[in-house]
């Protein structure tokens, strides 16, 4: 039986070491961490937890770019220099994601996040018009009334304990995706009932638990873990969610067939939910299966990495005093009152509180990063990257790249965003949400919900805190999540 067993592995082994010949002629003459072959890098055979995958991100930076790195049986091949991932989201040849994303169907079904190359050119063209200018600047009243309420909420505890920031940050940032992308108000600001974001949280977290541990690639083991129970339960939270909405809107859908005839000539924008009902109801390009997974897929990510970049911004206020007041600064200089909204015309006049989201999106990465495959062989440098690599952009390391971003690489400063500084950066140095055709469908809305929310904030609080950044530790998801809880101290401004 041994005998067999032994025969059996050797032929696998030859049959995995030829097919894959290529991979490893490359792997010799790349730097990286010792593998071994099916085993993969020796320091990750046994699987990482999702914070260790943080860590083993940044260190990243002891190798010089390209990188291999093989998790079990599969080649990584790992950037961290701007020259080197500009060949890459330009390359027709690297318009796919990596198979790690279909991972993420289970819980979010097939969506512009985990679709192949010519499924995705279809849904994103069809769905792009639902982010254009015109009905983003429509999401402002949206935003100005929600965030009006957090203000309200946390001016009740202001100045009486430290508060954690998931509590009001995930509330408000659920309710405006929900609103501006589904038409539905949840009001989860008051009712805090936030079954759908744990129900995320849990499915992300093991989604990136299934990526880093190569025994858990096979559904069978994984149906074997302890993770499947937990996961199959989130599954059917998202999915109950997200179906509640989806008939709500079919039947709102077909009576405004019934009266269309009357508003000829008058359409107006079409937000997420209007378009995909279109597509689905009217046009039949999209399956309801397709629906479900471009709905779960919107809220779920917009909610996620806007939440995180939010919790980022206010964090680096608290650990950056003279940041805070310098956005406060502005904010009186350009006359703006606490009761004000905030006018999406006013936003381009912030140019400090502009250059301080930028430089938190680079100091501290809301997504950890970026994958393609090769769909045919290119060229790096010297190195002919074959077929079918997975190729890992590693923004910890290539926003913090000393040699795009200077001998202070490591500091915070804002300032590094004048634009007779900006414009001495190598442009794919700074891409914290992609770039190229597949970049992330939402950077304008997230800009703008920035903006708005910390115009806010800023213009009534004061935020401190005893956290440093060398305190913060993050786990690998669909953005790096903070494993601390974000506690500030908010004051109430008086002047």
């Amino acid at each position: 039986m041994l005998l067999i067993v032994g025969v059996f592995f050797f032929v696998f082994l030859i049959n995995h070491l030829w097919t894959k010949r290529d991979q490893y002629r490359l792997s010799w003459k790349l730097n990286g961490p010792a593998m071994l072959p099916l085993i993969g890098t020796l320091e990750i055979a046994q699987g990482l937890s999702n914070e260790d995958a943080i860590e083993l991100l940044k260190r990243s930076a002891d190798y010089s770019s390209p990188i291999k790195v093989w998790l079990g049986p599969n080649m990584y091949i790992v950037l961290t220099k701007p020259e080197h991932v500009e060949i890459i989201l330009s390359a027709p040849e690297c318009f796919s994601r990596s198979s790690d994303y279909n991972f993420l169907k289970p819980a979010l079904g097939d969506g512009l996040l985990s679709l192949d190359a010519s499924k995705w050119k279809l849904h994103r063209k069809l769905i792009n018009s639902t982010f254009n200018l015109k009905i983003l600047k429509s999401f402002v009243p949206i935003f100005n009334k929600e965030f009006k309420m957090m203000i309200s909420q946390i001016s009740k505890i202001a100045g009486k304990y430290p508060i954690d920031l998931n509590e009001y940050i995930e509330p408000v940032t659920l309710d405006i995706v929900c609103q501006t992308t589904m038409g539905m108000q949840l009001n989860n600001q008051n009712n805090q009932d936030l079954a759908f974001v744990d129900a995320i949280k849990n499915a992300l977290n093991i989604i990136m638990k299934r990526n880093l541990n190569v025994i858990l690639w096979s559904d069978v083991l994984f149906r074997m873990s302890s993770y499947f129970k937990t996961a199959q339960r989130s599954s059917e939270v998202c999915y109950s969610f997200v179906n509640k909405i989806l008939q709500k809107k079919k039947e709102e859908f077909k009576e405004s067939l019934i009266d269309s005839s009357e508003h000829q000539g008058s359409r107006k924008p079409m937000v997420f939910i209007d378009l995909v009902m279109k597509l689905l109801m009217t046009d039949k390009q999209f399956t309801e299966k397709e629906v479900i997974g471009e709905i779960n897929t919107i809220i779920a990510t917009g909610f996620e990495t806007t939440a995180t970049t939010t919790i980022n911004c206010i964090l680096a206020m608290a650990m950056f005093p003279e940041c805070q007041e310098m956005i406060y600064e502005e904010i009186k200089s350009l006359k703006w009152n606490k009761d004000d909204d905030v006018q999406y015309e006013d936003m381009s006049k912030f140019e400090y509180l502009d250059r301080f989201i930028k430089e938190t999106l680079r100091f501290i990465p809301t997504i950890p990063f970026i994958t393609r495959t090769t769909s045919a062989s290119l060229q790096i440098e010297k190195y002919e990257i074959p077929k079918g690599v997975t190729i890992l952009i590693i923004l910890s390391t290539l926003l913090k790249d000393k040699e795009s971003w200077g001998p202070i690489a490591n500091q915070f400063d804002p300032n590094r965003f004048l634009p007779e500084n900006i414009t001495k950066v190598h442009r794919y140095a700074y891409i914290p949400f992609s770039t190229g055709p597949r970049n992330c469908i939402g950077i304008k809305y997230a800009n703008i919900f920035l903006k708005t929310i910390l115009i806010h904030l800023v213009g009534n609080f004061k935020f401190k805190t005893e956290l440093r950044m060398s305190d913060l530790r993050y786990e690998a998801s669909v953005s790096a999540k903070l494993i601390n809880k974000p506690m500030v101290y908010v004051e109430k401004r008086i002047d």
